[in-house]
């Protein structure tokens, strides 16, 4: 099994069903409990139980369903590697939303199928998640550049969804990133063996803009980039859109 595989398999293993502690790898549990956890349901509750105004918020929002990875690992053609999903009071949206959450487990099993926006923050039905915005807000300048080719923005959303996927290397959602013990989660070491082996396997563009120490094994084929994004807000650089383009481009011949 190679480590796209194991990375798939390990979090097949995530329960369904939220437990007490919440969604939490089994693996991850006892680690992620001990550095602190909260499990709001709502913006609503979030506002009322557990604002934090003093100070950065490195709690981990236990009641979301991770992110370890969005979009389609085997079909990609464009792999962003990012830090953690972040969090804003908003994406506790999600948690009521069926169709959204279907999408979650389909993404989480790699069951969504082409033309299924399997990179579900490009699917327009989504579009009242943050993370939709956020996403159209990053990638907007390819969306604006492959809309002639697929005949309208939606095309060019479905397309991209398609080719493009996101690992996260660390999974869980927290306003601040958690600190340096996150990166020894076993979650974290699946993901970060999953990064290196797409880095030697040289058949995709890898773009990783944090953590930028992964990138110690560096291609020098033009199929690894590192940073080229603004760190804050991911806005990607001319060079970033380049290679994007032209990986994106000639698959697509």
């Amino acid at each position: 099994m190679d480590s796209i595989s194991d990375l798939v398999e390990f979090w097949r293993k995530l329960e369904c069903a939220e437990k007490p502690a919440g969604f939490l790898h089994p693996l991850d549990r006892k680690h992620v409990i001990d550095k602190g956890a909260i499990h709001p349901q709502s913006p609503t509750e979030f506002f009322r139980d557990h604002l934090r105004t003093k100070g950065p918020d490195r709690r981990i929002i236990a009641s979301l369903i991770p992110k370890p990875f969005i979009g389609s690992l085997e079909r990609s053609r464009v792999v962003i590697v990012l830090a953690n999903p972040g969090f804003e009071p908003g994406d506790l949206s999600e948690t009521g939303h069926g169709g959204f959450q279907d999408a979650l487990w389909q993404n989480l099993r790699q069951t969504i199928p082409p033309g299924k926006f399997p990179f579900f923050f490009l699917n327009p039905e989504f579009a009242w998640h943050p993370g939709f915005r956020w996403w159209n807000r990053v990638l907007g300048k390819l969306i604006k550049d492959f809309a002639p080719r697929h005949g309208s923005e939606l095309g060019a959303l479905s397309f991209l969804a398609d080719r493009i996927v996101c690992i996260e290397s660390f999974p869980y959602h927290s306003a601040e990133f958690p600190g340096g013990w996150a990166w020894k989660l076993p979650s974290s070491k699946k993901a970060k063996a999953a990064v290196d082996h797409l880095i030697v396997k040289r058949d995709r563009l890898v773009h990783i803009i944090r953590p930028r120490e992964w990138s110690r094994a560096l291609a020098s084929d033009g199929t690894l980039l590192v940073g080229s994004a603004n760190s804050r807000n991911c806005a990607l650089s001319d060079e970033a859109l380049s290679l994007y383009r032209r990986f994106l481009i000639d698959e697509a011949r």
